[in-house]
């Protein structure tokens, strides 16, 4: 049987008004893919993001990524007002959308906020259910440090970010340490899709580090 899938990471063990939450910008037109994947689509709470040379935050490729995984420095917690130019309006919407284009209009700024991801722990589904089907299996693999990926496929229209638990091994580059199983009772059948993790930013995806090693 398989588990009742949620997307994205979510924070876990804190409640949502003790952790940190940070305003970041999203510069005009950029862009949402994922490689080889969903094209043109919204940022959605529980997407890891990381900061880019243009100033602003953008989609952190998973294993998927052409260049493999990118160290996300928060998780989108909430999607600010966002320029449409169909209508000429700031409106609001559940997801950001792609390549909204403001120039330097900043009153027309598309806003996200979004947690640090060293702020707490995170529960995320994993991606497979061959690579453990077991509660001893998961708890093998418990210390360990995986990567996470993008499973948006090409026509949908979200990122969907899990656990790439086939990645999982001591490897100390990966951006993700495994803490546990997520106690939840979604957790139904450790056999099926979608088991829920614990996880943490391993220390070289932690920003304050500023190390290019794991541990």
């Amino acid at each position: 049987m398989n588990n009742l899938p949620r997307y994205g990471f979510r924070p876990f063990g804190k409640r949502f008004e003790d952790l940190q939450v940070d305003r970041l910008i999203v510069v005009s037109g950029q862009t949402f893919d994922v490689n080889g994947g969903a094209a043109n689509l919204s940022l959605r709470p529980g997407d890891p993001v990381y900061p880019v040379a243009n100033g602003g935050y953008a989609l952190a490729d998973g294993s998927e990524g052409s260049g493999g995984a990118v160290s996300a420095s928060h998780i989108v917690c909430g999607i600010g007002w966002q320029y449409d130019a169909t209508t000429g309006k700031m409106e609001f919407k559940h997801g950001l959308a792609d390549a909204i284009a403001y120039s330097t209009n900043f009153n027309r700024a598309s806003w996200i906020f979004a947690i640090p991801v060293e702020a707490c722990q995170w529960s995320i589904d994993v991606d497979e259910a061959d690579t453990a089907a077991t509660e001893a299996a998961y708890r093998a693999l418990i210390n360990d440090n995986a990567d996470h990926i993008l499973c948006g496929a090409s026509g949908e229209t979200s990122a969907k970010p899990r656990l790439d638990i086939s990645s999982a091994t001591t490897t100390n580059t990966l951006k993700w340490r495994i803490r546990g199983i997520d106690p939840t009772r979604e957790n139904r059948d450790l056999a099926g899709l979608y088991v829920k993790l614990i996880v943490e930013a391993n220390v070289v995806a932690r920003p304050a580090f500023g190390g290019t090693t794991g541990v």
